[in-house]
């Protein structure tokens, strides 16, 4: 039901999740603000508030410098990041259930980054884990075919769900999720690689098909700033996952990009 906490498995959910959870409604409730721009998603968009799950401990490549430089690109614009590490779309989902949708008729436009960690939960049992895959795992185009279908039906009910909740005349900008390497424990950088890049790269293209048409959205592709020569910037992703500050320059400098194609910045 709505009010059982979604599962993710492989993370510490339980507590720490609702406890932040709560604090991000509480956030909502108290805010009364009317926003220019609500920024959703996982732990790539929570780094904007310098937090993991909550955490201000994250102070790594992660976190670091990252939320001064998030603060001065939006300077001239009422903001809230509503994102939490590890966070598949069902999460949000009951996130907004549980207090974050009563922002949304408040708000000018809503930037969504979601998806990664849904593919990661369909993938890493096919390959022997997200943690170390070994390195010679791969998986079959039927099976990026069928983990990229499953991500993208999600994500186009979360979008039925923001838009439905959202203004009429508010922008939405879909992110499109961002180059990836198959270890996380042993970062490795080749983009194309055998587990993650057919998924994505069809994903992203639905999404752009879905919405590019829709008035009032758009769906921006940041990934190819990350990549060079065949491989994942290391400067730019050190984890192959998470941006750098220098990493989150570009893909923030992507987002607004996105944001001015809709009209929602100048």
């Amino acid at each position: 039901g709505r009010d059982e906490l979604p599962r993710c498995p492989g993370c510490a959910r339980n507590g720490v999740w609702r406890e932040f959870q709560r604090k991000l409604a509480y956030e909502v409730k108290e805010s009364g603000k009317e926003y220019d721009v609500v920024f959703m998603g996982d732990s790539i968009t929570e780094a904007y508030r310098g937090t993991s799950m909550g955490s201000r401990e994250c102070m790594d490549y992660r976190c670091r410098g990252i939320p001064k430089l998030f603060k001065e690109e939006f300077k001239s614009q009422r903001k809230i990041v509503l994102a939490i590490s590890g966070d598949q779309v069902e999460h949000v989902l009951w996130r907004l259930d549980h207090g974050e949708k009563e922002i949304l008729p408040k708000t000018k436009s809503v930037v969504l980054l979601i998806g990664t960690n849904d593919l990661s939960q369909f993938i890493s049992p096919l390959v022997g884990g997200w943690w170390s895959p070994p390195p010679n795992a791969s998986i079959t185009h039927a099976q990026s075919q069928a983990g990229a279908s499953l991500v993208a039906s999600r994500i186009h009910r979360l979008v039925t769900r923001l838009r439905s909740e959202m203004r009429k005349d508010a922008k939405l900008v879909l992110v499109g999720i961002l180059p990836r390497g198959p270890s996380f424990k042993n970062a490795t950088y080749e983009w194309p690689n055998n587990i993650y890049t057919t998924a994505v790269n069809f994903i992203n293209e639905e999404l752009k098909e879905t919405y590019n048409r829709q008035p009032n959205t758009v769906v921006v592709s940041c990934g190819g700033n990350f990549v060079k020569d065949g491989m994942i910037v290391k400067g730019l992703m050190e984890d192959a996952l998470h941006p750098t500050d220098k990493g989150s320059k570009y893909l923030i400098d992507c987002i607004k990009g996105g944001l001015r194609e809709v009209g929602a910045i100048v």
